[in-house]
């Protein structure tokens, strides 16, 4: 039952706008399966018409009204929990620094939420909980051992109902009660219970349940007498929610296939499709809200059509980046530059009164005062403001730090060269290696690229440029890319270089672990392997060994940070795996036993491994003399 979520762009619409009398609509929200992705819908239930309220590559899912806010909050697969605007189909994280958390509802008796908190990322064991929207007054709610899930609450705030339960198989409804405290069992079938929700009069109760051996919509009173099923059917239908006048209940079943959305008039048990989607359809939440008939009695300022050219600003070749937007109507527009560690670079403009219509603002890769940036990846956000509502782009946390994949990879031995398509601008980190021998190489170490097709240089060798791994039959390439954020730009050849300074992007939950690292320290670590004992070197300065040899691996003083107290250190002799010591110490001494090996020329090659993913490579080339008289 575990619930997440995933970082959006941010877009925040402030100010009041003046009362217009207007006529409430009613709408459903649902997760609708869209290009592979679960995205936020809403339908119109009067014009019949849908439209797509989210559009990141994340799934969205369990969406519900807070009707103080007039907005949704939504969760994804990465434990957290969003808000959503209808007008401006934007999204804002909250209570980010709660954990691992679930199943929000709202609480009528104030701007809060009651939601599920894990105590463990193993889903096991959860609590109740309740907080402001933005994370303040929080507190436990008390209720059983073991697992909660999937609270609501009643119109006039005083009671949340939950699914509670030990083990497997038994989970019923239970009853909160926020005025003295008690918690009382609704429901004692002894099968599985959920999505219980109190009717708005408070006198009933929906949920879903598996008691006739298949997933129906049921109902009962509030205190679980009556029970009666609502929706008896061979397929399998849950997630019940009712309309804001309590005459129908709405939920989401595959009786056509597919996961669609239905409806049930609680009165009659008369059953209908209400939504016609050409793909699975889940999660419907059904509210009544005159907030998009405001909207379009209203004009707010909008940035739309945001673009950058080019998307690398290199010194050598000179030139500027323009970034391009279209405003709806006359706005003050503002344009901050910023690095990746989210430090003030610069301001394209400042209070700068546009009209309706494209516009465009050059940068020349400098700062305020005139000085050129370091190398790196650069952000802006835009901010117009007219008549006191402001809106803000910045689509950092919802498009940046994400893993993604290659596509069409290959490698031109003859060409020594090595060529893949990145399907967005990501940072990218290349080595190579054997199939089952370890890594050798790091061919590009977190390369900041625009996407489309890249092309790296490769000369065949390991890092120690003593092993040709060309032509060899396991020959293995690794790559692993996250994104940049969306009209990111990559300023390269800056004559102040890379900065020094501590660089620590923003990342939301769930990003790719690289995404969070100080830039500074997200490379391969520097080592050295050594033979501790003296000992005569041959003409090509190669070390002469015999028998057991001592071995010293350090890392460097610039290093250690990198991997922190311990490592994981893995030995490789002729690239083929000898030893492997998943917690060791820095320095670490290893004897090498060479009694085995044949006379002559021999490799020994070493992986650090840091528990943060930074791996450092190195090989040391001896000759043996195990059968040669001194």
């Amino acid at each position: 039952m575990k619930v997440l979520i995933v970082p959006i762009l941010l877009v925040i619409v402030v100010g009041q706008a003046a009362s217009i009398e207007t006529t409430k609509h009613e709408y459903i929200c649902y997760s609708r399966l869209t290009d592979g992705y679960w995205q936020i819908w809403l339908h119109d239930l009067e014009t019949k018409q849908g439209r797509q309220l989210t559009t990141s590559k994340m799934d969205k899912l369990r969406p519900a009204w807070i009707e103080h806010l007039q907005q949704l909050v939504y969760t994804t697969p990465n434990d957290e929990f969003f808000l959503l605007d209808l007008m401006e189909q934007e999204h804002g994280r909250i209570l980010d620094d709660y954990g691992y958390i679930a199943d929000p509802c709202w609480l009528p008796t104030g701007n809060k939420l009651v939601f599920v908190k894990y105590r463990t990322s193993m889903m096991d064991i959860s609590d109740l909980w309740i907080a402001n929207v933005d994370g303040g007054d929080r507190r436990l709610i008390p209720t059983n051992p073991g697992f909660q899930s999937t609270p609501s609450t009643s119109r006039d705030g005083r009671k949340i109902v939950f699914t509670s339960g030990q083990g497997f198989g038994n989970f019923e409804i239970h009853c909160y009660n926020l005025m003295d405290g008690s918690v009382s069992q609704i429901t004692h079938n002894e099968s599985l219970e959920a999505y219980s929700r109190i009717s708005p009069d408070g006198s009933k109760l929906a949920y879903a349940s598996d008691i006739s051996g298949n997933w129906d919509i049921w109902l009962s009173d509030i205190d679980g007498g009556n029970p009666r099923a609502l929706s008896a059917s061979t397929a399998f239908d849950s997630y019940p929610n009712w309309s804001p006048d309590g005459t129908r209940v709405v939920f989401h079943s595959t009786r056509t296939g597919r996961l669609q959305v239905f409806a049930v008039v609680v009165a009659t048990g008369r059953q209908n499709q209400i939504i016609f989607a050409k793909a699975d359809s889940r999660d419907p939440v059904w509210f009544r809200t005159d907030f998009l008939t405001r909207q379009a009695t209203q004009s707010f300022v909008r940035i739309s059509e945001v673009k950058v050219e080019p998307k690398v600003f290199d010194f050598e070749v000179g030139s500027e980046v323009s970034i391009s937007l279209r405003l709806n109507e006359p706005a003050t527009v503002g344009i901050g530059i910023h690095d990746s560690g989210h430090r003030v670079a610069g301001r394209l403009a400042s209070n700068v009164r546009k009209e309706a219509g494209r516009h465009s603002f050059a940068w020349n890769g400098r700062n305020d005062a005139g000085e050129p940036v370091h190398d790196g990846v650069y952000l802006f956000t835009i901010e117009a403001e007219d008549g006191g509502h402001l809106m803000t782009y910045d689509p950092y946390l919802r498009t940046y730090g994400h893993q993604i994949t290659k596509e069409r990879f290959d490698y031109d031995r003859e060409e020594r060269k090595i060529s893949f398509v990145l399907p967005r601008a990501a940072m990218v980190r290349v080595s190579v290696g054997l199939s089952d021998g370890g890594l050798y190489k790091t061919i590009a170490e977190w390369h900041p690229e625009t996407a489309g097709r890249k092309t790296y240089l490769w000369d065949g060798y390991d890092r120690s440029h003593i092993i040709n791994l060309s032509s060899h039959p396991k020959l293995i390439f690794y790559t692993t890319a996250y994104t940049l954020a969306d009209n990111s730009i990559i300023v390269r050849n800056s004559p102040n270089g890379a900065s020094e300074a501590r660089h620590v992007p923003r990342a939301a939950s769930g990003a790719f672990p690289h995404a969070f690292h100080d830039r500074r320290f997200c490379r391969e670590p520097r080592f050295n392997v050594e033979i501790v004992e003296e000992c005569e070197h041959n003409e090509d300065g190669l070390p002469i060994v015999k028998g057991k040899v001592p071995i010293r691996i350090s890392l460097g003083k610039n290093d250690k940070r990198l991997i922190s107290e311990r490592f994981e250190i893995l030995f490789f002799e002729d690239s083929v795996f000898i030893f492997e010591d998943e917690d060791a110490p820095d320095p670490f001494n290893y004897y090498w036993d060479t009694a085995h090996l044949n006379d002559g020329t021999h490799i020994l090659t070493v992986n650090i491994v840091g528990y943060q993913d930074h791996i450092g490579i190195e090989s040391l080339e001896v000759e043996v003399r195990n059968h040669v008289e001194d």
